[in-house]
């Protein structure tokens, strides 16, 4: 997805602003080569320097990993950042404000993350202040440290109806803004507002920056809803947002793994005995976004809950998530209905460490479930056959498992089979069984077709694909190719992406240079893409060649797929009896020998040929 116009050129300052061999060289050392530069590249255990740094084209480019992008995108592949989080890092190291600022709280272009870190730097001062006392009682009793508080900028709300509203407008800050930051709520019938939280220990939520984006409370009295936290808005989306992540990423790179637990209390614990590689989720169940995020991380997950049905609960969303390749996650379920900060503030870390060994993963968990509860004071031998067809027909009922490739669900059946005691073509067979029972689901083939379509790397793609190497080298060329493009469909969706914005750029008419197309797709796939396919132009030459034999080979599948449509006409026609002389048919295929005559010494040239 490309980004938006007005995005486009503050990325634009940004990269302008910044040197790529300066940015670079602050991660790692780069030694002169010609007019480039290059490094050991530190996206793959490399032993000989193939990350090479193009000033003049302000590009990086591994040539054994394939990594590449610009400044921006270097950032987001060695600091797990999303493009705009990078974007940001990058602007305050070159001294670009990315938003207009006078300084004053009531200026229509205040960024929300300004206001909340006004809201949590008032929460701290409440918290240690006068008001205070018996919050910090309350945290020193459940035996978080100073230290700890202090890391977590935790702070208090008082159980005043207006405290942060009052303090708010004496720092200028009106209330509208307030109430788009959700730190309060309108008051019924419209007239006032007053403060969301009120008597709770505040914990602010940040980003992976640092930057404040919302806030989590925990009541201090017996207020049923025990956290509480932000609304939603233009920062804060808790199905998205990870507590606790701006501290764990650096700690999760080294052990591996990232501990998931389910309250703030219980992360603040994990941080301040030892287990740094913790986060918390706000309330939900693991999301796709908050998988997405954790896979930039790390490749292993140990969900921590405190309760079995709780255990079973995040069971079922994690085996999702197994089945889809995109994480190993574990479950490590604690004694007693015990959580994480119960266990660690009464020093019983071994019982704890003990729960992280013995952590299950997903798959196994569900079955041992479904094993127990079919075993409950029956015969083994039934009990179990019954477990295993219950635990089949659950698995079926999972779209990745049906939908994925067929190689995949190939090492599934291998991998729940030898759970489940049976032989691999066993488990298929049993699977496809109780696919079939389930109503309106494509199987087999017709499934993973239509989950997940491969491009068909055929001539004409190959040829869709060297015309957009040519453009990266020569947009020069985009006016003989600019037919070719909108009228044929790229089966490749990124390629086709890169495609759709290079057509943007060339139809502006103003010159543009690779960072612009690469500003234009955020995501670090796409430098990758992009710089592989200008340095295979590049490296190929012949550009007008490689053009005009691109041009050629879609003028040929043109008249192919021209050909087979006009045979298949004729074939229904006269199979329906509508031709009315012979020289009806004949005369078509008159003018196909005589078009075939011009094509069939056609060749793709060996540029243009699969590889």
């Amino acid at each position: 997805m490309s980004t938006a116009p007005q995005d486009n050129s503050l990325t634009q300052q940004v990269l302008q602003a910044a040197d790529i061999v300066d940015v670079i060289s602050r991660y790692m050392n780069l030694g002169r080569a010609g007019k480039e530069f290059k490094g050991l590249c530190p996206f793959h255990d490399d032993r000989h320097p193939s990350l090479m740094v193009s000033p003049a084209k302000q590009i990086f480019k591994c040539f054994a990993c394939g990594a590449g992008g610009d400044a921006i995108k270097f950032i987001q592949l060695k600091e797990n950042l999303g493009f705009l989080e990078a974007r940001a890092m990058l602007a305050e190291q070159v001294g670009v404000r990315l938003e207009r600022d006078d300084g004053a709280f009531h200026s229509q272009r205040m960024d929300l993350a300004k206001i909340n870190a006004w809201a949590a730097d008032f929460f701290r001062a409440t918290l240690l202040g006068p008001a205070g006392q018996a919050a910090r009682q309350y945290i020193e009793n459940r035996g978080i440290t100073r230290e700890s508080s202090d890391m977590f900028r935790i702070g208090l709300a008082t159980d005043a109806w207006d405290g942060l509203l009052i303090a708010g407008r004496k720092a200028g800050i009106r209330d509208e803004r307030l109430f788009e930051a959700g730190l309060i709520k309108r008051r019924e019938g419209g007239a006032g507002y007053y403060d969301t939280f009120r008597n709770r220990l505040m914990f602010p939520i940040l980003d992976v920056s640092g930057r404040p984006i919302g806030f989590g409370g925990r009541a201090l009295d017996d207020n049923p809803a025990k956290y509480l936290n932000s609304p939603e808005s233009a920062l804060f989306n808790k199905g998205r947002t990870l507590f606790g992540l701006h501290l764990a990423r650096e700690h999760a790179q080294k052990a591996g793994r990232i501990l998931v637990v389910e309250g703030y209390m219980d992360c603040v614990a994990c941080h301040q005995s030892g287990y740094g590689e913790t986060v918390a989720v706000l309330g939900t169940a693991l999301t796709d976004m908050h998988v997405q995020t954790l896979r930039r991380h790390v490749q292993s997950v140990v969900l921590v809950f405190d309760g079995d049905e709780a255990g079973v609960r995040a069971a079922d969303r994690a085996i999702e998530i197994v089945l889809n390749g995109q994480l190993d996650v574990r479950l490590a379920i604690l004694p007693g209905g015990n959580d994480p900060a119960d266990l660690l503030m009464a020093g019983r870390r071994d019982v704890f460490e003990a729960a992280l060994r013995d952590a299950v993963d997903a798959v196994e968990f569900r079955w041992q479930r479904f094993l127990r509860t079919f075993e409950a004071g029956r015969e083994s031998g039934p009990a179990r056959k019954e477990a295993t067809n219950a635990f089949l027909q659950f698995l079926a009922q999972m779209p990745t498992l049906h939908a994925g490739d067929p190689l995949q669900r190939g090492m599934w059946a291998v991998r729940v089979g030898r759970l489940l005691g049976l032989e691999p073509r066993e488990t298929q067979q049993a699977l496809r069984r109780f696919l079939r029972s389930q109503p309106g689901r494509p199987t087999g083939a017709a499934a993973a077709d239509q989950a997940s379509p491969r491009p068909k790397a055929d001539a004409e793609q190959t040829a869709l694909r060297q015309i957009v190497e040519v453009l990266l080298n020569e947009p020069a060329s985009y006016d003989l190719v600019r037919d070719a493009l909108q009228a044929w469909t790229i089966a490749d969706p990124d390629l086709a992406e890169v495609a759709r914005q290079l057509r943007v750029l060339c139809e502006s008419g103003m010159p543009w240079e690779l960072t612009d197309l690469l500003a234009r797709l955020p995501d670090p796939r796409f430098g990758a893409l992009v710089t592989d396919l200008q340095a295979a132009g590049q490296q190929r030459g012949q550009l007008d060649r490689t053009l005009d034999g691109a041009l050629a080979c879609l003028q040929h599948a043109a008249f192919l797929r021209q050909t087979s449509q006009t045979v298949e006409r004729l074939k229904a026609a006269e199979r329906s009896g509508s031709v009315e002389s012979d020289d009806d048919v004949d005369e078509p295929l008159r003018t196909l020998s005589r078009d075939a005559a011009k094509h069939k010494h056609f060749a793709p040239p060996k540029w243009l040929k699969s590889t």
